[in-house]
């Protein structure tokens, strides 16, 4: 993910390790240190670089914790957002239903009024044309008997 992050302590050249062992005196034999720095010194540097390190890194862990608790609280807000939409749609939707429901239940009142209409115009036309063939077949009966009593 990171590239390997630099040593902590600064790596001396390999000349600054170098002893001189040709040398007769007795300080010579200690390691050559560049521009006077004692190896404590250097031990401080690194001590430093390590303590910034750590500080940066708990400055970095503080602002994610931060970026993390925020982005938590937008995705809270995002589902909330989320529930409440679905609520809304399912509320539409529930609504939407009844009234088809009741649309169509009126329709069948309507298609049933108009079945009887459909259905008892005819019967009662048949009807009637049925008492009228009765009546009419009455009376010339009646007309005949009367007929022929008398004797025409």
């Amino acid at each position: 993910m990171f590239p390997h992050p630099p040593s902590v302590s600064p790596s001396p050249s390999p000349s600054s390790r170098t002893c001189s062992t040709r040398s007769t005196s007795t300080s010579s034999t200690s390691p050559f240190t560049p521009s006077g720095t004692s190896p404590a010194s250097s031990y401080e540097m690194a001590q430093i670089t390590l303590r910034q390190r750590e500080t940066a890194l708990s400055k970095a862990s503080k602002e994610l914790a931060i970026e993390k608790a925020a982005f938590l609280r937008k995705k809270a807000e995002f589902q909330r957002e989320k529930d409440e939409f679905a609520a809304t749609t399912d509320k539409v939707t529930l609504a939407a239903k009844q009234k088809r429901a009741k649309e169509m239940e009126s329709l069948w009142d309507c298609v049933f009024i108009a079945a009887i209409v459909f259905l008892v115009i005819p019967v009662v036309a048949l009807g009637s044309t049925l008492i009228a063939v009765e009546v009419v077949a009455g009376w010339r009966m009646f007309v005949w008997a009367i007929a022929a009593a008398a004797g025409h």
